[in-house]
């Protein structure tokens, strides 16, 4: 193993060991001294078929969330080559990491105060949870979505090798079909808190399916640039059924008016955008680069700030 791998892999142990026991500790603060529980672990049919009902479609829907976002990685060097699949995850994975890094960090915050208001509540309040929580956690995920967008080039050439700079339409595609992940993360608990978990089942399928049928027809008879349509059209296809599906049956819709928060992100945006037409041309790459990503920052964070001031308050 050469020393910038281990090194990588040395950094990447250290840094998850120091924060586990970080909240270890902060755990321990918060909930008190060890005590011993005695808890009642025997299983009879009572027990087991609300068990049952519940995880087995979840583990169905795992299956397929895992053939309709990952299983092209299987077949596409086949159908392709090893060249375009490593250009493509490459892109991918840039928007893929920061994504899911938002993602495990948003739901920090929103998760405590979602499984507190349904923990002993019934599914009328329930639903009004779920509303809430999906009405802050999609537009919150759009607005990030967008903002890697507009930093994309920023972004391939603070991450990547410089022969993968190239590759910044497959972040455009990756930061699509990721946000669609997440959005169909926040469906999902609205069923997960009802323990409907079987209505997930039908939207997973279907995703699942085009991924599978579609990919080898559309580099068949379009080639490898119409394969990222095919994830595109399973996510929106996924999105779309799930939000039938979950809202028919929490009749709950979202609170549509929560993407009024765009508006403070919009100004910065197209500032950023316009950003190196702007600036001096004698200025370097990487400080118009450094520019762009303060102002697109700025406009996120006020966005934030609004959203959160008026809805967590």
């Amino acid at each position: 193993m050469d020393w910038p791998s281990g090194g990588f892999i040395a950094g990447t142990t250290c840094g998850l060991a120091i924060g586990f026991f970080a909240a270890i500790c902060d755990f321990r603060n918060i909930a008190g001294p060890v005590r011993q529980v005695k808890l009642d672990l025997s299983l009879n049919r009572s027990r087991l078929f609300p068990i049952w009902t519940f995880a087995f479609p979840i583990a169905i829907s795992v299956g397929l969330n895992w053939t309709q976002f990952h299983s092209y990685r299987l077949f596409l060097e086949e159908l392709s080559s090893l060249q375009y699949l490593g250009l493509f995850v490459s892109g991918y994975m840039v928007s893929a990491g920061l994504l899911g890094a938002f993602e495990t960090t948003v739901q920090q915050i929103f998760y405590p105060l979602f499984y507190k208001e349904i923990s002993e509540s019934d599914k009328t309040q329930q639903a009004i949870s779920w509303q809430k929580y999906s009405s802050l956690m999609i537009p919150v995920t759009l607005l990030v979505a967008g903002a890697l967008v507009l930093l994309t080039d920023p972004l391939v050439h603070f991450m990547l090798d410089e022969k993968f700079w190239g590759v910044k339409y497959f972040v455009w595609i990756g930061c699509f079909i990721e946000s669609c992940r997440i959005i169909g993360n926040v469906y999902n608990i609205g069923a997960h808190a009802t323990k409907e978990t079987k209505i997930l089942v039908s939207a997973q399928a279907v995703g699942a399916l085009i991924v599978l049928i579609g990919t080898p027809i559309a580099i068949k008879y379009g080639g490898t640039n119409h394969f990222p349509w095919v994830l595109i059209l399973a996510g929106i296809t996924y999105v779309g059924v799930l939000h039938n599906r979950v809202v028919d049956h929490l009749g709950r819709s979202l609170l549509w008016g929560q993407f009024k928060y765009f508006l403070a992100f919009v100004p910065f945006a197209l500032l950023g955008w316009r950003a190196s037409g702007f600036l001096d041309t004698k200025i370097s790459t990487y400080t118009i680069y450094a520019v762009q990503f303060v102002i697109v920052s700025i406009g996120l964070s006020l966005s934030f700030l609004w959203l959160w001031k008026k809805e967590l308050r």
